[in-house]
């Protein structure tokens, strides 16, 4: 019973495993995704250069550390958004039914139906839409 008691969504050592195992999703989530020496040597083909970075193997150093930076920045960020609701509801003892991760899913499966249903209504009555239609992104709005 103490052990279950521990992997609660309130105890400490849920939101313990719960930030590693983010951390360690996201670092490998990006090396399945991103290969920095395809980057590296598509930017080359493409005549693209990093300003002070010679093409080829350099530059696919420096994706790379740029990339672990970025990566822990946006692993942390989800980490407090993950943790940071159970954490602050401690204390309170007050129940919180949508965890962090449960409300990152549904922002983003929102932003994402919302985008699916323009591009619906656009692509059927285009004419009524071009007047006053605005491309949106998950992270632009272009006018």
């Amino acid at each position: 019973a103490r052990s279950t008691q521990a992997f609660l969504n309130n105890a400490w050592v849920h939101n313990i495993a719960l930030s590693v195992l983010i951390v360690v999703f996201c670092y490998f989530y990006n090396s399945l995704v991103l290969n920095p020496a395809d980057l590296a040597e598509n930017m080359k083909k493409m005549g693209g250069f990093v300003q002070g970075i010679r093409p080829g193997e350099q530059t696919a150093k420096y994706i790379q550390y740029v990339l672990e930076r970025v990566t822990l920045g946006g692993a942390l960020a989800v980490v407090a958004v993950a943790v940071l609701p159970s954490i602050l509801l401690r204390p309170l003892n007050a129940p919180f039914y949508f965890g962090g991760t449960t409300l990152l899913i549904a922002v983003g499966v929102s932003l994402d139906t919302v985008g699916q249903i323009e591009s619906y209504l656009v692509m059927h009555n285009y004419e009524s839409f071009a007047k006053n239609m605005r491309i949106k992104g998950r992270w632009f709005n272009v006018k």
